[in-house]
């Protein structure tokens, strides 16, 4: 289960249950909704609406509670303030001798789905994105292996078992001198890295110091300024 499940799952059911509205309103495909709320389904091994051949007529009982909890945990806090500090998106890594290596122009997403991918968990922010691209092209990426650490993913790479889809800040020219690096920002929506604090909470020096050193836009004033409800935070 991931929040952008629940976010799906709340949108069809604002929009009547309409899976082609919440799709539009929520900037993403059908069959990419579709698919995380059978998925949801799956893990928690119950259904969440009464279907009608492919038309959803009803939440089940169950479904109910589930849509309920999944409202709560969706909830802005109030206390919590969110600093954007960067926008990032991602490039593709495979190894020197893959055909994906000597590819001519811009890399597509039909290329890639050739191939069996290896990326991030689901659980890891920005998987989503990857998911959806692929799905608002009607395309089923192959992945066969996940982790958390962009190391574990390059390590598969380099042993032949898919090519990498990873954050391009994980790119390191020195260290992957055995891979190559191909541009995937225009195939993917970018993610954005927040900082969360709490309001109303005293900040000490070296949580200030640690912010500037993170996103260096953030000086006292300006972290003072939005956990005062001015400014950038959200």
């Amino acid at each position: 289960m991931n929040l952008q499940q629940l976010r799906y799952l709340a949108a069809v059911v604002d929009h009547g249950l309409n899976v082609s509205d919440a799709a539009e309103a929520l900037f993403t495909s059908q069959p990419g909704i579709s698919k995380q709320i059978r998925q949801l389904e799956d893990e928690l091994g119950l259904k969440v609406f009464v279907r009608q051949g492919k038309r959803l007529a009803s939440l089940t009982p169950a479904g109910a509670v589930v849509v309920a909890t999944a409202r709560k945990a969706l909830a802005d806090f109030p206390e919590l303030v969110t600093l954007p500090c960067y926008t990032w998106n991602r490039c593709v890594l495979v190894p020197l001798a893959h055909p994906l290596a000597k590819l001519r122009g811009r890399l597509t997403l039909e290329a890639l789905a050739k191939y069996p991918i290896i990326t991030y968990d689901f659980s890891f922010t920005g998987r989503s994105q990857i998911n959806a691209a692929f799905a608002a092209r009607d395309l089923e990426p192959n992945v066969v292996l996940t982790a958390l650490d962009a190391d574990v993913i390059k390590t598969y790479v380099e042993l032949g078992m898919g090519v990498g889809i990873v954050a391009q800040m994980a790119w390191d020219a020195a260290r992957d001198k055995a891979l190559v690096k191909l541009d995937a920002s225009h195939l993917f929506a970018p993610s954005t890295t927040r900082l969360a604090l709490r309001r109303n909470v005293f900040l000490r020096g070296y949580v200030y110091a640690f912010i500037a050193l993170f996103a260096p836009k953030y000086d006292r004033a300006a972290i003072d300024a939005a956990l005062a409800g001015e400014g950038v935070a959200e």
